[in-house]
């Protein structure tokens, strides 16, 4: 079956398909939604081009795009329609452009250890929500993230997904992966959980402060042997609390390792303050709490004649409250901090602010480059 024909199977939502990547098992399209006129990203099951596919490739390929759509975080690539149309599968993905961390890494001459630990600390933040949702990724590599050009990233390709709750269609005995990034256990073809993802995290942040992998090419089978070399034997600016973070990620039995990614992020978090410098942080000292309950204040008064101040309560929950929050001071005066600096306070703001909106009832929206978008009540 041509593309022309699976244009007919989806009707006449999407338009102007054409194909971007070839995977495995899907083949990748960029289209325009016609509703909206903004671009997305197409995945279809190859197989069901040329005719009906195997059970079990169409049932793999579906719960790839159930994977993705329960989720919802600004780090992981958002599911806007899952379709089955006919004897072809497909859905829809919001189209991310960017450069993939695999070929960030390959241009990269030196590492910036405070610049790449940031990128891991926002892949650990993504994985956090993937496996509250009870969602384990287990193809994690640099060539499934995309570093986005206005900052960020988004975490791609659930293809091997496992849904705790879901029967696991992978057969004992079965390995699949990339080997390079894969947990001892998965290249014995043992079952799995969380902490394998765990390990192909700790290989690629090996790789952001080495620029190199820890076991390359053929002998990825070491890793069911013996840990890695330490990363500060590659690079001597790998602190020693950085040291024993990444090896403890790479413990060959899972029982060593962090057991939840929370650890994990909480450590890296701790040895990148050793990387940072900070000269001035009267900006970002300010009480947060305070400001956003003169916010609320504000916004009561601005509303019904009458209506009394907005006090935070743990656990309320309104009709519908909108909280925008934005930074004030982290873009327009760099100069007050160095620059690493600057996005590290940004970054662990916003992952603490989250935090606070979930603890007082609240869901996140989106991340934006300065500030967040959350809202309470249903």
């Amino acid at each position: 079956m041509s593309i022309d024909l699976l244009q007919n199977e989806i009707g006449g939502r999407y338009r102007d398909l054409s194909p971007m990547a070839q995977g495995g098992m899907g083949l990748l399209l960029s289209a325009v939604q016609v509703e909206s006129g903004r671009k997305v990203a197409i995945k279809v099951l190859s197989c069901s081009l040329a005719g009906e596919p195997p059970p079990e490739l169409k049932a793999r390929f579906l719960r790839e795009a159930r994977a993705i759509g329960r989720l919802s975080h600004p780090f992981i690539v958002r599911v806007l329609e899952i379709g089955d149309h006919g004897q072809i599968p497909f859905f829809v993905m919001e189209l991310v452009d960017g450069e993939t961390l695999g070929a960030f890494i390959a241009r990269q001459k030196t590492a910036d250890i405070p610049r790449h630990l940031r990128i891991v600390l926002d892949m650990c933040d993504a994985l956090k929500h993937a496996h509250q949702k009870q969602v384990i990724h287990r193809d994690l590599k640099p060539d499934n993230v995309v570093l986005l050009e206005q900052g960020g990233l988004k975490v791609l390709d659930f293809g091997l997904a496992k849904v705790d709750e879901q029967t696991n269609l992978t057969a004992t005995g079965t390995i699949m992966g990339t080997p390079a990034y894969m947990a001892p256990e998965q290249l014995e073809a043992e079952l799995t959980d969380h902490r394998a993802d765990i390990y192909s995290l700790g290989i690629i942040t090996y790789e952001l402060v080495t620029l190199k992998v820890p076991f390359p090419g053929d002998s990825f089978y070491l890793k069911t042997k013996r840990p890695p070399a330490t990363p500060s034997s590659v690079n001597g600016d790998v602190s020693p609390a950085l040291d024993a973070a990444i090896l403890r990620s790479l413990a060959i039995s899972p029982e060593d390792r962090f057991q939840s990614v929370q650890e994990f992020e909480l450590e890296l978090s701790r040895c990148l303050k050793e990387y940072v410098q900070f000269s001035d942080l009267a900006v970002m000292a300010q009480d947060w709490k305070a400001l956003l309950q003169t916010d609320l204040e504000r916004l009561a008064s601005e509303g019904a004649p009458g209506a009394g101040p907005i006090v935070l309560k743990e656990g309320m929950v309104r009709d519908v409250v909108l909280l925008v929050v934005r930074l004030l001071g982290a873009t327009s005066t760099p100069s007050r901090l160095q620059r690493e600096g600057v996005s590290f306070v940004r970054d662990r703001t916003l992952c603490l602010l989250t935090q606070e909106v979930e603890r007082f009832g609240g869901t996140l929206d989106r991340y934006e480059p300065d500030g967040l978008v959350a809202f309470f009540g249903s």
